[in-house]
């Protein structure tokens, strides 16, 4: 299931890519979705890492807010960095979507064939 969720962001991820570069013919607006999308793709693949790693003995609200504050400081320091780069942050939001964007059909897509 995550892996088919990783492949529609990739998807999605490619396709608005592209699409941004063809609007804007600016490399680094493209830049900054490819960046934007593979950031969450990765907090994404920490969040399921994390979860299945899980001590359910110990405090787990304390784990779990100790790696939800890391996964989010990771995410303020790569895009501070692409900023000073030079790469947009409004693309780099944009490609931050496609994650939530891959979660959402692969849910409709399974709903669907659950129904039938």
């Amino acid at each position: 299931m995550y892996q088919k969720i990783a492949k529609l962001a990739c998807l999605f991820l490619s396709v608005v890519s592209v699409i941004t570069y063809i609007m804007s013919a600016d490399f680094m607006m493209a830049m900054g979705v490819v960046v934007g999308g593979i950031t969450n793709i990765l907090g994404f693949i920490y969040i399921i890492v994390m979860v299945n790693s899980l001590d359910f003995r110990k405090n787990v609200t304390a784990i779990v807010v100790a790696h939800y504050i890391v996964r989010y400081l990771i995410y303020i320091g790569i895009f501070t960095v692409s900023h000073f780069v030079g790469l947009n942050i409004l693309t780099m939001l944009i490609g931050f979507l496609c994650i939530n964007f891959g979660i959402i059909v692969y849910t409709k897509l399974d709903e669907r064939r659950k129904i039938n």
